[in-house]
């Protein structure tokens, strides 16, 4: 006998299961509040399932007692009949009245509602795998779709698949979340305040460092700027000082290669002329600092991705193949290609990338910071100051972003090889904001506060 193809098979469902948790609701109605922090409608693989789940969370939201009296009521009274003369008969939907009865006797204990939730939503996760890989199949063999979009549709379709299942947190106890901050807070108490550190990825920059206490994991910072001011000399500064200190860091490049981005970061560490390294012009003692300094460098926990042409899907599955990345830093915004195709609706696209970044920060639980333009407007204004409503091309950033930095020099082109910017934090959700001057040293890319 011939194996059943993938089309033949039953879907993973486990209806057993689904009938013990709607059961479990029916004798003890106290148990829909844990039912619900795991379930939801479309976990539930028989339609007369959802339909019931749908009717006792509906039920429980108004407050209305739970019964099987009660829930017949509830159900006799949704029925109707449309305006094309077809009747709709909830409680027969709902598999009718004796099958919900029998619901109630297909239940060995309420007290074991947890277990049967997770059994349900364990078949729902299986079925929605072999959805996404029955889509991924199909488009396979569609020659007329290239195969670079084909990887981009299955990325992002893996990842809605995980967001999807992930969309419940964990709960926490006050009792537990009070353990967990005092555990940590005594640890740091106990160490010596010159060893302590900062809490989240360091980015180097004392006062900012103190405002932040290091960047923290699972937020997304929007570090912004106009053209040829410096934020991806800054942004490649933040991961490299992160990484001295020991904090793996991930670099996705979209506008500069690996080697002129490894150039920069080896002239930053050996304040030697980038330009000088680039033509091997160097005196003995420029040498010897760039010996050093690769050497110093090979031993850092920074990896480089030249990411053109990837997606943040794809994006997502790279730091995941990466172990104990603490810090990403994305140059830039604007050159991140979308999942969708939006034409030139600019804003839709920056949406979709800002959405998908501040998700897949929550996801991993790293600080991701995210390069991206200012518009025009700054430029018009007195003093140049930034604004939160200067972000380029979509109100997403502004919104989804925890921190937001800019950058910006009052120094009129032609600019000097050193010369004074401006650093600020201008939205902070758990801390205060900043403003700090700091010195740019154009050729080694280099930013540092006065007396460095």
């Amino acid at each position: 006998m011939s194996e059943l193809s993938l089309q033949d098979k039953i879907p993973p469902q486990n209806l057993e299961m689904e009938q013990a948790v709607l059961g479990s609701i029916l004798v003890s109605p106290t148990c829909i509040v844990e039912a619900m922090s795991v379930l939801g409608p479309n976990d539930f693989h028989r339609p007369a399932h959802t339909l019931l789940w749908q009717a006792l969370t509906k039920m429980h939201s108004k407050s209305l007692p739970i019964d099987l009296l009660t829930v017949k009521q509830f159900l006799e009274e949704r029925s109707h009949t449309d305006r094309y003369g077809e009747h709709h008969d909830f409680l027969d939907d709902c598999g009718g009245w004796e099958y919900i009865v029998r619901l109630t006797d297909a239940v060995p204990s309420a007290a074991n509602i947890k277990h049967y939730c997770l059994s349900v939503r364990e078949a729902s996760v299986r079925r929605g795998i072999e959805t996404v890989s029955r889509k991924m199949q199909q488009m396979a063999h569609d020659e007329g779709r290239p195969a670079d979009s084909l990887m981009s549709y299955c990325f992002n379709e893996l990842a809605g698949l995980a967001q999807r299942f992930a969309r419940y947190g964990r709960a926490y106890s006050m009792e537990e979340a009070v353990r967990g901050l005092y555990d940590e807070t005594e640890e740091r108490y106990n160490t010596p305040q010159n060893e302590r550190g900062t809490l989240g990825a360091p980015c180097g920059i004392q006062v900012v460092d103190y405002a932040t206490n290091g960047w923290q994991p699972g937020d997304m910072i929007v570090l912004a700027a106009r053209p040829s001011v410096g934020k991806t000399a800054l942004g490649t500064q933040f991961a490299v000082n992160a990484a001295l200190e020991g904090y793996p860091a991930v670099f996705f490049s979209y506008e500069m290669t690996e080697r002129a981005l490894t150039r920069r970061i080896v002239s930053n560490c050996a304040r030697v002329d980038s330009r000088v390294i680039a033509r091997a012009t160097m005196n003995d003692d420029q040498w010897v600092q760039f010996r050093k300094s690769c050497e110093r460098c090979s031993a850092m926990p920074l990896t480089i991705v030249d990411a053109s042409g990837m997606t943040v899907p794809e994006m997502e599955v790279e730091i995941r193949r990466l172990p104990d990345t603490r810090l990403v830093v994305v140059d830039y915004c604007a050159l991140i290609p979308s999942v969708e195709q939006y034409g030139n609706k600019d804003y839709l696209r920056v949406t979709e990338i800002s959405h998908a970044i501040k998700a897949m920060a929550h996801r991993l639980n790293v600080p991701v910071i995210l390069i991206a333009q200012l518009n025009r407007d700054v430029e018009k204004r007195k003093g140049g100051r930034p604004m939160l409503s200067d972000l380029s091309d979509s109100s997403a950033l502004e919104k989804d972003a925890d921190v937001v930095a800019f950058l910006w020099s009052d120094v009129e082109e032609p600019r000097p090889s050193q010369y004074e910017v401006s650093f600020s934090i201008a939205k902070q959700r758990n801390g205060p904001l900043c403003w700090i001057r700091l010195m740019y040293d154009a050729p080694t890319t280099r930013f540092y506060e006065d007396g460095q």
